[in-house]
């Protein structure tokens, strides 16, 4: 295959975890071709399926219990327990909070190694507050921006086809339904009924995926995200604060390194029991990804004051 990402693959969406399936049955060859072609290249999946959707425009349905794969590459998270969906919005809004402790605590940390002063620590703080949820809220505006044109993109040209070729749209809405189980005959009379009804809004959900409850909106992404990164790095900002201005660097450092993990923990259980997975294996996989962040920042911190003492 000389350009496998350029193959006729034009299902609406792929489910993803263990293995990878393709909704359009008649894609599920060329799905294989293309996954055999990453294994001898050596690609990893993730990688794999972050280009085919950016090159093919299609859905991904990922299935997982590893929030380090959710943070790579979802636009959106839903927590389920027990197959009922417990939580459910952009990435950032459910994730954010851990970036927040993360980021805010490191950043202070790295300060205080550095031997500076408790003023300059808060400072710190509440700057790497404010610009990192700045950052949050304009990545995903930018992102969902993207994600809404795209969407109104896909209306506007089925608006067209349905106003160019009527015919062939019902016979594709019937052909939908009959994928998915109706007999041709009650499929038909679905398809004609809905038409009837609401030509554009049948084929934005049944054959697009267009709801309206999931439609992308770019200023609500952008305000939950900065928010949860917010109400994440307040919590270490708070914490350096109480603590007086006799206290040592060293108090400084392991007082809120102790109380950063501590919540890391506790929101990595939270996040696994929701999600159903095994509680202490997510709590040690998001506290050994903090201790790692606070212990890189507190050896630059101290390495640059002990370069500039």
């Amino acid at each position: 295959l000389a350009s496998p990402l350029a193959l006729p693959f034009c299902a609406p969406l792929l489910l993803a975890g263990e293995t990878v399936v393709a909704v359009d049955g008649a894609n599920c060859f060329e799905l294989y071709r293309l996954t055999e072609w990453a294994r001898r290249k050596r690609i990893n999946p993730l990688e794999l399926l972050q280009r085919l959707r950016a090159e093919t425009g299609v859905a991904i349905l990922f299935i997982t219990h590893d929030f380090g794969v959710v943070a790579d590459i979802a636009d959106r998270v839903a927590v389920m327990r027990h197959g009922q969906v417990v939580e459910t919005g952009p990435r950032a809004a459910v994730l954010g909070a851990n970036d927040g402790i993360v980021s805010t605590t490191s950043l202070m940390i790295g300060v205080a190694a550095a031997n500076a002063d408790r003023p300059a620590i808060l400072v710190a703080g509440l700057a790497g507050l404010v610009a990192g949820s700045a950052s949050m809220a304009l990545g995903e505006y930018v992102s969902v921006s993207s994600q809404k044109d795209t969407e109104e993109a896909d209306i506007a040209r089925e608006s067209l086809e349905l106003e160019a070729t009527p015919d062939h749209e019902l016979e594709e809405l019937t052909g939908i339904y009959i994928s998915r189980g109706l007999s041709p005959e009650l499929a038909a009379r679905v398809a004609e009924e809905l038409t009837a009804h609401d030509p554009l809004g049948a084929h934005l959900r049944d054959e697009l995926g267009i709801l309206e409850h999931t439609r992308a909106r770019p200023r609500q992404a952008a305000v939950v995200s900065a928010l949860a990164f917010a109400i994440g790095s307040v919590v270490p900002v708070l914490v350096m604060a109480l603590l007086g201005s006799g206290a040592t660097s060293a108090t400084r450092i392991v007082v809120s390194a102790v109380v950063a993990l501590l919540m890391l923990g506790v929101l990595g259980t939270i996040g696994a029991q929701l999600g159903g997975a095994p509680p202490r294996r997510a709590a040690v996989r998001v506290v050994v990804g903090g201790v790692i962040a606070m212990a890189a920042s507190a050896g630059i911190g101290q390495l640059l004051g002990a370069t500039v003492a």
